[in-house]
């Protein structure tokens, strides 16, 4: 409890300091616009748009999947499925996350680096997502009989789906950059939560059609890799918009 006051205090102190010491903001004029309104039109040019549209899906399933995998289901696949205790899993989930940490440290190093290599962001993502379905698929198969690297090999790859904002920024002028931004993150967290549902939804029907927890969870992520391959066929067969970036 005390602990709890203090950090709201700590807090309080933190947001009045700023306050104080940061200079206010010069408005450069008003609008006779309702707020709400051009909040909305921003948002309608945002998903309006053939970029955005097209990377919806693996915003929702490949990106977004991983998010659930990583967040809630891993631990109950790797005590379940690979029969883990729950201190080896514990060590195992432990490592996973220092590897998706490093993943995306070094993915952000690389993005930086694509067009000085002259490089294909939509190659790129294109690759990384296939490499993630078929690591996927073989982590679920066991093809490497080692629960670490087969879900580690899947972390690495997921890192270069995280060129979707990478993508949606440059589809938009500057000054949209950061309402196109927040829409396509607000996508992949509505993705997150929803694959969460939905892999236990999934490993709830298999359990009452009389399959076993195990293969119930081996139902939901074959789900899974499934609609990361419809996500990924969705964004091959449609072709990459080439606005004028200004």
């Amino acid at each position: 409890m005390a602990g709890s006051i203090l950090t709201a205090a700590l807090f309080l102190l933190s947001v009045a300091g700023l306050t104080w010491l940061l200079p206010p903001i010069a408005v450069s004029g008003t609008s006779s616009e309702p707020y709400w309104r051009y909040t909305l039109a921003g948002v309608k040019t945002v998903f309006a748009h053939p970029q955005v549209q097209r990377l919806i899906p693996i915003c929702i399933f490949t990106h977004g999947g991983f998010l659930a995998v990583q967040s809630l289901w891993i631990g109950p696949w790797l005590r379940t499925v690979e029969g883990q205790p729950a201190t080896e899993a514990a060590t195992t989930l432990l490592a996973l996350g220092i590897t998706v940490m490093l993943s995306h440290l070094a993915m952000s190093w690389l993005g930086l680096r694509l067009n000085t290599w002259r490089l294909s962001i939509d190659r790129v993502l294109i690759v990384g997502c296939l490499l993630m379905l078929l690591f996927t698929a073989a982590a679920i198969t066991n093809l490497w009989d080692n629960p670490l690297l087969a879900w580690s090999l899947v972390f690495v790859t997921t890192s270069v789906s995280g060129l979707i904002y990478a993508k949606t920024t440059l589809a938009f002028p500057v000054e949209m950059g950061g309402r196109a931004n927040t829409g396509i993150n607000f996508v992949v967290f509505a993705g997150a939560f929803g694959m969460q549902w939905g892999l236990g939804l999934i490993t709830d029907l298999a359990i009452s059609i009389g399959q076993s927890e195990a293969q119930a969870l081996k139902t939901a992520f074959i789900g899974w890799a499934f609609m990361q391959a419809v996500a990924l066929i969705w964004l091959v067969r449609n072709p990459e918009p080439q606005p004028p970036r200004r």
